[in-house]
């Protein structure tokens, strides 16, 4: 879809700095509603079912309408380990789309509402013969923080056949070195993430959807083995491992790789282009404001024009400010209000740029 942008809108630098924050920053977001989709109203307002009735709408077998979605989405979450492993016997028996259906509509829920909890569901359905299923129910731990957990993950990246699984096993991975790096874990029981990630980068006869993984999942800690890691994936022919190199990249927070970055934000591949984008904000790239703000503007992708308002807000400042304040103008005109949430968002985090927190 064209834009109806004016052509002199985010021009060159020497435009920049003919801006004003005083006339032409004025921004006031109406406060958002809380999304009144009606399925996530009867979710979050619906009783939650007994055991027996779980029991009872597994073993039916029936197709599962809107209805009996949302007791499961309810009934699933907050689960004793007992009683998922309850459930397991009757959830086996459902044909393999069925279980799929469902797991995916679990992964979905979580994305919308932070109160679900499906710790103990995922730690049965891991064991499900179906890898799509296995895969989702790992995407279910994305924010489990315990060790119980971690040792899972673990486990089931050196253990499970299926590329996809041991490939999201890695992403959730990536958070737990994270924690580690933040010191709200202990690093002796990080180490072995660590370990496994690095072993495995280093494993040519790994699946490369695997080995990328894994090294984006090490790029999570402070190493001086991991630069040397993203520039053999950067240099990789494959396009894919490019795109894993830019993302260890923002997550190194190591300005050697900012002229890479910014050049990255001009590459053909959406995938390789979103990637330099938000590493563009996680190296809090002052000098990339400016074609950061004509991303946000003119880029057809809708998630790469997003992750361009996002970095805007991770980099901060006057002229990041300055550029969201445009983008707010144009987004309110188109009454774009995903668009004017998120700017929203950018110019709340904008607004911590330089502060001691």
């Amino acid at each position: 879809m064209m834009n109806d942008y004016d052509d002199d809108f985010l021009d060159e630098a020497d435009d920049w700095d003919e801006l004003d924050l005083e006339d032409d920053y004025h921004l006031e977001l109406p406060i958002e509603e809380l999304d009144k989709d009606e399925d996530y109203i009867n979710t979050r307002m619906a009783i939650k079912p007994s055991i027996e009735e779980l029991e009872g709408l597994l073993a039916s077998g029936d197709d599962f309408g809107l209805s009996h979605h949302t007791i499961l989405v309810n009934g699933l979450s907050d689960l004793t380990l007992d009683d998922a492993r309850k459930l397991y016997s009757h959830w086996e028996a459902l044909p393999t789309h069925k279980r799929q259906a469902i797991i995916e509509q679990l992964v979905d829920s979580i994305e919308h509402d932070y109160m679900l909890d499906y710790r103990s569901w995922a730690m049965v359905t891991i064991a499900d013969p179906d890898p799509q299923v296995r895969a989702s129910a790992v995407e279910l731990l994305w924010d489990d923080e315990s060790l119980d957990t971690l040792h899972t993950l673990i486990e089931l990246i050196r253990t499970e056949k299926s590329i996809e699984v041991r490939s999201v096993a890695f992403g959730i991975l990536g958070r737990f070195i994270l924690l580690g790096e933040y010191e709200e874990l202990d690093h002796a029981q990080i180490r072995h993430a660590q370990t496994l990630a690095y072993e495995t980068w280093h494993n040519h006869q790994e699946p490369v959807e695997v080995r990328r993984r894994a090294l984006e999942a090490f790029a999570n800690c402070t190493d001086e083995r991991l630069p040397d890691m993203i520039a053999e994936a950067y240099k990789s022919h494959l396009p894919e491992m490019q795109v894993s190199a830019l993302f260890a990249m923002g997550r190194s927070y190591d300005s050697r790789w900012n002229s890479t970055v910014i050049k990255e934000l001009d590459n053909e591949d959406p995938k390789i282009r979103y990637e330099a984008v938000r590493a563009a904000g996680e190296l809090e790239l002052k000098q990339a404001v400016q074609r950061l703000g004509k991303i946000a503007r003119d880029e057809r992708d809708r998630e790469i024009m997003l992750m361009a308002v996002w970095s805007l807000g991770e980099i901060g400042g006057d002229l990041a400010t300055r550029v969201l304040g445009r983008l707010a103008d144009e987004a309110e005109d188109r009454e774009d209000d995903d668009l004017i949430e998120a700017i929203e968002e950018a110019m709340d985090t904008a607004s911590l740029s330089g502060l001691d927190l």
